[in-house]
């Protein structure tokens, strides 16, 4: 019994920091830039695009936006995602390096996507998500979790 209560407050204390790209794929030109930003550019996903390339061949990958956060696990992180969309990840479980996801993409009171998903640091998850503007919506969830 003691043993299965230490194992839950070393769950319940264990932080996970990650992060989500969405990036928009087309076959067709990159949208405008809507406004100037001062983000540097995104090296991660830079390194990341033959990858990209490969599991969905589109010709244009625009990044749209990128969120960090660093959440105990069990609790949900909310962001905006473009086409009026809220993303909710939760980290589940942290296993090593590895980290368990529950994340779900909702329109309104429509949930559009909803999945486990497993990340580990240095390997992302990718979803390809739903039609957006002139392309796809991508979701890219990098995790590096901490004890």
């Amino acid at each position: 019994m003691l043993t299965f209560a230490l194992a839950a407050v070393t769950q319940a204390q264990t932080m996970d920091r990650f992060g989500t790209r969405n990036v928009l794929a087309s076959d067709g030109p990159p949208p405008r830039a809507q406004s100037p930003t001062s983000e540097p550019p995104d090296e991660r996903l830079e390194a990341f695009l033959p990858k990209l390339r490969q599991l969905f061949r589109y010709n244009n990958y625009t990044s749209l936006e990128r969120y960090r956060a660093e959440v105990p696990v069990g609790k949900t992180q909310r962001w905006p995602v473009p086409g009026d969309r809220q993303l909710e990840v939760t980290p589940q479980k942290v296993r090593g390096n590895a980290v368990s996801f529950n994340l779900r993409l909702t329109r309104g009171n429509v949930t559009e996507l909803s999945t486990n998903i497993q990340a580990q640091s240095g390997n992302p998850a990718v979803i390809g998500g739903p039609k957006h503007s002139s392309g796809t919506l991508i979701i890219i969830l990098w995790t590096n979790p901490s004890p």
